[in-house]
């Protein structure tokens, strides 16, 4: 199915990306080896065919240093700590996906590191984040940089971005780490980060939950723009300044909570998602996937369900059309959940 790339001012799709491929015969699994169940309750079912390779798209980095491109779905893995990760990682990139999106707060960089051992290295798109605590000098930012790299294994990340525009802030005694921070720190990091692009460390370099105010000021400084914003998007929060500044910017938007983790409004049971569901004969899952998809968004769905995981996959050969977007968008309450419902904006 052809597809209208919504941002049409960015960098055009660049085609299908690759499947990524084993590279060495995979051990038999054992009868003690972990196993995956299935909710019955839901429509997810284990795939026999080979699903669609899903579409690639270019990230630019305003000197275009190199020519990137993403997979336009991924699988993240927040909540999937240490040992929890390997057998749905495993599971998805048999699957097909080639994404995979962690960060260092996610306590999996070492296991998701083991699990990729064996698939080729160049058909895998490794991103992950620096921790809002770990802002500062080029040496602190390479410090965490080159931590990552010895947990997960590689000689380079395929897109660094940094996890949140403000500082973090001491568990119990409530103070600011790093407790100097203040805004040229954010500005200092991202020149950091362009340093380790320009190192060959990193390939792309991108941020999360930057609002439009946090975009513009780095521009002001750095000829670089972040190749990615990932933020909080789905149909209950639609953030549509956002997406529109971020497309005419060049900018990607990689949506988290796109199947409305921890939305207390459970967006998977609203009634006008499961009426178009019925409808087209998708998952409500599939709906809101899509959803993303077709506003020109980078959507990474977690699951530990082989059915689940396969099924988020399979969203490429239907599109929803204007009148059942509309009615997704119309869902828009402006609430977050992500991060305990803060918004960056409060963020100086």
């Amino acid at each position: 199915m052809k597809r209208q790339n919504p941002a049409a001012n960015l960098a055009t799709s660049t085609g299908l990306c690759s499947q990524p491929k084993k590279l060495k015969t995979e051990t038999p699994q054992t009868a003690d080896s972990q196993t995956v169940v299935e909710n019955d309750g839901d429509k997810a079912s284990t795939m026999t065919s080979k699903l669609p390779t899903p579409p690639s798209l270019a990230l630019v980095n305003g000197t275009a240093l190199a020519e990137v491109t993403i997979p336009q779905i991924g699988f993240g893995t927040y909540k999937l700590k240490r040992d929890a990760v390997k057998v749905p990682l495993r599971l998805a990139l048999e699957a097909g996906y080639s994404l995979i999106d962690t960060a260092s707060v996610y306590e999996n960089e070492k296991e998701i590191g083991a699990t990729i051992k064996g698939w080729d290295r160049s058909q895998i798109f490794v991103s992950t984040k620096l921790w809002r605590s770990h802002q500062g000098s080029p040496a602190i930012v390479e410090k965490y940089i080159n931590q990552s790299l010895r947990k997960l294994e590689v000689e380079y990340l395929d897109l660094l971005m940094l996890h949140w525009p403000g500082p973090g802030e001491h568990r119990f005694k409530r103070y600011k780490v790093p407790q100097d921070w203040t805004p040229s720190m954010r500005l200092e990091t991202w020149k950091a980060m362009v340093g380790s692009m320009r190192a060959g460390k990193v390939r792309s370099v991108g941020v999360s939950n930057f609002t439009i105010r946090h975009l513009e000021e780095l521009k002001k400084i750095s000829d670089v723009k972040p190749a990615v914003n990932q933020v909080e998007m789905h149909p209950f929060l639609v953030q549509k300044d956002l997406l529109e500044y971020c497309q005419r910017e060049g900018i990607r938007i990689m949506a988290y909570g796109s199947l409305g983790q921890g939305c207390s409004l459970r967006l998977l049971d609203q009634r006008v998602v499961r009426e178009i569901a019925d409808k087209i004969e998708k998952s409500p899952a599939q709906v809101l996937l899509r959803w993303g998809v077709e506003k020109g968004m980078i959507v990474i769905p977690c699951s530990t369900q082989k059915g689940h995981i396969e099924e988020n996959l399979d969203i490429w050969d239907f599109s929803l059309g204007a009148a059942n977007m509309s009615a997704l968008d119309g869902l828009h309450v402006g609430r977050r959940w992500g991060w305990k419902g803060v918004d960056p904006e409060t963020v100086p």
